[in-house]
């Protein structure tokens, strides 16, 4: 019985795969238009401080790896980030399944997460530089983060449908069961694409509270020092960083949904 609600639940989302070699095309044709578009416009307005060359940025960055410093700022930030994403993955996917099947607490949630969103991130990162000031970068991320993963995982139970379950009950499938092959399948893809967006917007509050918290060796505190010195050079740098990181982690986040793709 629970073989044939399974094959149902899979039937009911296709999944398109594509070759790793067109991405990676895609990838490189990608960037290679944003380069020459970045050296035209560079060119064109013909002022350093402004809009450097890409052969500046990509020199200072090369400076800026070099240090003895680099590798202790992005994996200051790094950490931050990290602790910071999984708080709010945890709790988004946890309230977010609580919420989904329990109705009272969805409308007591629901005003809180809709001032959340609305809420600028700068008002949210300058009350946590009034309220907590050390720990500036984690509450901020985890207001910008939490909503995201809440809301997919909430869709993603709302998705599910309750036929199966109500079928199963029927013939007296265990819980476990039911949880396993028809809960987590329908809400596993919600929980991708909230990881998919969430990581990216923690990244971004994080530095951004960074900037206005300084804390010590950080990438933020950099950025912000750059800024100050005029070194636009320097900010292009550090933002390629910050890029690069985002990068890596997705990467290896879709290695695991691919793995866990094959389990479903």
């Amino acid at each position: 019985m629970m073989d044939f609600i399974m094959k149902i639940n899979k039937n009911n989302r296709g999944y398109k795969s594509y070759s790793p070699l067109i991405n990676t095309i895609y990838i490189i044709l990608s960037l290679t238009i944003i380069i020459s578009i970045w050296a035209l416009l560079s060119k064109i307005i013909n002022l350093e401080v402004t809009f450097p060359m890409p052969s500046s940025v990509f020199e200072k960055l090369k400076y800026i790896i070099m240090g003895e410093d680099f590798w202790t700022i992005v994996l200051t930030t790094f950490k931050t980030c990290m602790i910071t994403f999984i708080i709010a993955l945890l709790a988004g996917i946890i309230l977010g399944i609580i919420a989904g099947v329990f109705k009272p607490l969805f409308y007591l949630l629901q005003p809180l997460i809709v001032i959340i969103k609305t809420t600028p991130v700068i008002s949210i990162i300058l009350l946590a530089l009034i309220w907590f000031r050390k720990i500036t970068p984690n509450f901020a991320g985890f207001l910008v983060t939490f909503p995201v993963i809440y809301s997919n995982v909430l869709e993603g139970v709302r998705e599910i449908d309750y036929r199966l379950i109500e079928m199963a009950k029927m013939y007296k499938v265990k819980k476990a069961s039911i949880i396993k092959n028809v809960y987590l399948p329908s809400i596993v893809s919600y929980v991708f694409a909230g990881i998919s967006i969430g990581w990216g917007m923690t990244i971004k509050a994080v530095v951004a509270a960074e900037v206005l918290s300084q804390p010590p060796m950080s990438i933020g505190t950099v950025l912000q020092d750059e800024s100050i010195y005029l070194e636009t050079a320097g900010v292009f740098a550090w933002t390629i960083v910050i890029v690069v990181m985002s990068f890596v982690f997705e990467s290896l986040f879709r290695l695991l949904q691919h793995r866990l793709q094959r389990w479903r």
